[in-house]
């Protein structure tokens, strides 16, 4: 039998068509089109969340990476003797308190403290550019000092101690202190107010703040505080504000001043002060360093004497200048690298001078800070770009081939982007004669960030927060 051929082409559009006449009409609901595009900006919406809320999460947790929440608790009375830390370690600057509308937010919460009786301390550092960190002598915390009226406008994050000074036995701390004036709504404008700016000295064991204004017509800025070994008197620079912006212009508006901290009584002394900071014996002897490395010393305000003057081996740049404890010497560094000692008994007198020799490394480029005196004769220095303070020898005679003999004391950690300069610490520098003592490192310099638990608790927030938005999409397109 032979097969019938299929339908043709034509054939088999007509039986198609024949069909499609034979179906019920599709009817689709006039909203389909609406719910449509709205589950898909749903699907969006939700997407876009998950992807918000996972990078918030995440930056968040970045923001904890140098914020554990380990907090500082308070300082308690203890029968442990005050020493200076082996290790002082840089903070980082986010922890310092930063401007909002409201004022001034808090301090990160590893140095947060709620009081200014810290306590004795061993050493005070810059944070950022408004704040001071205090670190303790007996436990080793880190706490940020809220000083009310501190003044630190113009002064660069590594130049904050030049606004601050820990005295000798490490219980106060002198500051340059200026209130703003403020307008008839009650905002601080940028005019200091003349009757509020001088010098506060904050007692670290009970709280208290001692003001000493200094009379002026549109207010002062002091700085480069030096202490007497004994720390009674005090010696600081003045600028006098010449406009009501807070501005300081003209070289005659420069002073030196010496503050016995005992009665109050406040000295103006004859030569102008310089950059530099100065320094007072417990005779009440204030020395100061000129321009060209040049030393004054002895100043008699009453008989307008300028002192004595020695040119420091034509060597310019000194840095910080520190009186012995019996003022028969002073002891500078040089930018040059070279330490000198100043004998200041009957004729002044270079003593002993000579570069130093840091582990590892020439420094005889590198600045020299004096940080004080360790004991009759031994001076504490730090050196730019050296992670490491040094106890000297300074005996006549000691140095080896013009480099003086020296040993590491204390090592300087510079933390997430904050460099500790040896030249912005202050230190209690009674405790450089005793042993220093060794704490572990604080959490945010001794835990590296990928083991921080805030850092894995944002990753893993993060990645649920991005399953859930997928199984919530997943769910819509279901239904669909």
């Amino acid at each position: 039998m032979t097969a019938s051929p299929g339908p043709g082409p034509t054939g088999l559009r007509e039986l198609l068509h024949g069909l499609a006449d034979d179906q019920p009409a599709v009817r689709v609901a006039p909203d389909t089109w609406r719910r449509g595009r709205r589950a898909h900006r749903r699907r969006v919406t939700i997407a876009a969340a998950a992807t918000a809320a996972a990078v918030g999460v995440v930056a968040v947790g970045g923001t904890a990476l140098v914020r554990d929440v380990t907090g500082s608790p308070d300082p308690v009375g203890s029968e442990v003797a005050p020493a200076l830390p082996s290790d002082l370690y840089g903070v980082p600057e986010g922890f310092a308190p930063g401007r909002d509308e409201a004022g001034t937010d808090p301090w990160a919460e590893e140095v947060r403290t709620d009081t200014l009786a810290v306590g004795v301390t061993a050493a005070v550092m810059p944070v950022g550019y408004s704040g001071l960190v205090a670190v303790s002598a007996v436990d080793g915390r880190y706490r940020g000092l809220d000083l009310p009226g501190l003044w630190t406008e113009g002064l660069f994050n590594n130049e904050q101690a030049g606004a601050a000074a820990l005295s000798p036995d490490g219980t106060r701390l002198a500051y340059a202190w200026a209130d703003r004036a403020r307008d008839a709504t009650g905002d601080p404008t940028r005019a200091l107010r003349p009757d509020r700016s001088g010098v506060r000295v904050l007692d670290l064991t009970t709280g208290e703040v001692t003001d000493h204004p200094i009379p002026s017509d549109l207010g002062v800025q002091t700085y480069g505080f030096g202490w007497s070994p004994s720390g009674r008197w005090l010696a600081y620079g003045i600028t006098l504000v010449t406009d009501r912006s807070g501005r300081v212009s003209g070289s005659r508006n420069y002073r030196t001043e010496r503050l016995d901290t005992t009665t109050g009584e406040r000295t103006r002394l004859a030569f102008q002060s310089t950059e530099s900071p100065v320094t007072v014996s417990d005779d009440g002897v204030v020395a100061s360093l000129g321009s060209g490395g040049r030393l004054s010393a002895d100043a008699d305000p009453a008989t307008d004497d300028t002192g004595r003057r020695l040119p420091l081996l034509g060597d310019g740049g000194a840095s910080r200048l520190v009186w012995d404890a019996d003022g028969a010497r002073l002891a500078t560094g040089m930018q040059s690298g070279r330490l000198i000692v100043i004998g200041t008994r009957g004729r002044i007198a270079v003593e002993s001078s000579g570069f130093l020799e840091p582990e590892d490394r020439d420094a005889s480029s590198e600045a020299v800070h004096v940080l004080g005196w360790s004991g009759d004769d031994r001076v504490v220095v730090g050196i730019d770009n050296v992670d490491t303070l040094h106890e000297v020898d300074v005996r006549p005679g000691s140095a080896r081939d013009d480099v003086l003999q020296s040993r590491p004391l204390v090592t300087l950690h510079g933390e997430y982007g904050s460099y500790l300069a040896p030249s912005s610490v202050s230190l209690a520098t009674d405790l450089l004669a005793g042993p220093t003592r060794s704490y572990d490192a604080p959490e945010w310099a001794r835990t590296p960030v990928w083991e921080r638990p805030a850092v894995w608790l944002a990753g893993v927030v993060g990645v649920a927060l991005l399953v859930l938005g997928s199984s919530v999409v997943r769910r819509r397109r279901a239904r669909l």
